[in-house]
């Protein structure tokens, strides 16, 4: 059996993050057909479902760039990736020092939630709260201790202060942590900044997936 794997900004979605009528309906008879078919996504899944709700994905669903694999119907996350308390200790001096505008990812109580400090906002994080008003992950932490809270799995800084290089001395494939630097997808003059454990990826999330369902090939 073979599974196939799509990513969404920029491949399933098209330059509007939208999903063409000719797509969804191929991927729709595809999965009817029962051919395998997931996607793997920088999106945390609330964010990548109303993108994708046309398609009738059945298969768990990687998202946060691999941090978790999660079932899209259940919402249930099977596998989880989230920092050690040695890290997260790590993380929280570093921004401490360095007043970087930080989004927090964590859970509590089994919900996600997106942390942040009202003092801390710049461009690039009010935009990103603006366009997820309504959110009930969004949250504003009253203090700096509470930004940290809970079981956290991923950090996004947009248009960070501090130059790429200097952060990927401290968070790229060392003290445990990797990231994903890049453009955004729809907004090529905003840069985002991401840090995860240093074992999470697409591609290893891929090769997990495959083996939760049994597949031969990916």
């Amino acid at each position: 059996m073979k599974l196939y794997l799509t990513d969404l900004d920029g491949t399933l979605l098209d330059h509007k993050a939208q999903i063409g009528r000719m797509t969804e309906a191929l991927m729709n008879r595809l999965i009817d057909d029962d051919i395998k078919i997931s996607y793997a996504t920088a999106r945390s899944v609330h964010s990548a479902e109303p993108k994708v709700s046309c398609i009738n994905f059945r298969l768990p669903v990687i998202t946060h760039n691999g941090a978790f694999i999660i079932d899209p119907v259940t919402k249930e996350r099977i596998v989880t990736h989230f920092f050690s308390e040695e890290s997260k200790s790590f993380i929280k001096s570093f921004f401490y020092e360095h007043k970087e505008s930080v989004l927090v990812y964590s859970v509590i109580d089994n919900y996600e939630r997106v942390s942040y400090l009202k003092n801390r906002l710049n461009k690039g994080t009010e935009r990103y709260l603006k366009d997820r008003a309504g959110d009930r992950r969004m949250h504003r932490a009253k203090s700096y201790d509470e930004l940290f809270e809970g079981d956290i799995y991923y950090i996004t800084l947009i248009e960070p202060v501090m130059k790429p290089d200097e952060l990927d001395r401290y968070f790229y494939k060392t003290n445990g942590f990797s990231r994903n630097y890049q453009p955004d997808t729809y907004d090529t003059d905003e840069y985002w900044y991401e840090i995860y454990r240093e074992d999470v990826s697409k591609a290893n999330a891929a090769l997990k997936l495959k083996e939760l369902v049994g597949a031969d090939e990916l």
